[in-house]
């Protein structure tokens, strides 16, 4: 079935102990480093760095709870799967973007995420005469066309400031009464500071680019099974 395959994928791609963590994650899912270190009898370094693998090659992801701060993972057998259909992605990429779309492709899949600096040492590797104005080219057209996307970084949202409730004023002097107003404006000045970031980054997508700094991309599956549905 679809869970054998995806665990022999993983077997093939990255080894017996990431098939180890996906298995006990597929027989229960959302399980903290704790509970995966007793499931898996791993050393814990290698279960640490295991991981890592897993999440930077999109076939883990990692959740941090709100109320108890730990973090829980879980195995994604669809990206497990489509690791069969990279080769197809890769034909239909050069079919549209020829051999320099191609290579960038390939740099972002063989890295699982991908920032502009290591695509384009990967680029230089594979085809040196290929100019960097060429490939930065080829690689907005692919992020415009959606084939590639950003790396959305996992938020604790139990920092979020609308989830901290108030608290009552202990003191009914003039100290009480500055400290909850100390506390309100730090509480507004977080919000601000939130809103300001979200329309940074809506005016950054208006001038999306391969090259933004701090950038960190993936393939798009969603991209190319559009493309693949009337086929």
């Amino acid at each position: 079935g679809l869970q054998k395959t995806a665990l022999q994928v993983v077997k093939l791609h990255l080894g017996e102990a990431g098939e180890t963590i996906c298995n006990a994650l597929i027989r229960r899912p959302s399980k903290t480093l704790k509970e995966l270190h007793v499931d898996t009898s791993l050393p814990l370094g290698q279960l640490r760095n295991t991981l890592l693998v897993l999440i930077q090659h999109n076939l883990v992801t990692a959740v941090v709870e709100k109320k108890t701060r730990e973090c829980r993972y879980d195995f994604d057998l669809q990206e497990a799967v489509l690791r069969l259909r990279y080769p197809k992605f890769s034909a239909h990429v050069r079919s549209i973007f020829n051999d320099d779309g191609e290579k960038i492709m390939e740099a972002v899949l063989d890295n699982g995420r991908a920032t502009w600096e290591q695509i384009k040492s990967f680029c230089a590797t594979v085809c040196p005469d290929v100019s960097e104005d060429k490939l930065i080219k080829v690689g907005d057209s692919l992020v415009h066309g959606k084939y590639l996307m950003r790396v959305l970084p996992t938020q604790d949202k139990a920092e979020m400031v609308t989830a901290q409730p108030k608290k009552p004023a202990t003191g009914k002097g003039a100290a009480g009464k500055r400290k909850a107003a100390q506390e309100e404006n730090e509480r507004a000045a977080k919000v601000r500071r939130m809103e300001m970031g979200a329309a940074e980054e809506q005016e950054a997508a208006v001038y999306e680019s391969i090259t933004n700094d701090g950038v960190i991309w993936r393939y798009n599956p969603h991209a190319f099974m559009w493309d693949f549905r009337a086929l």
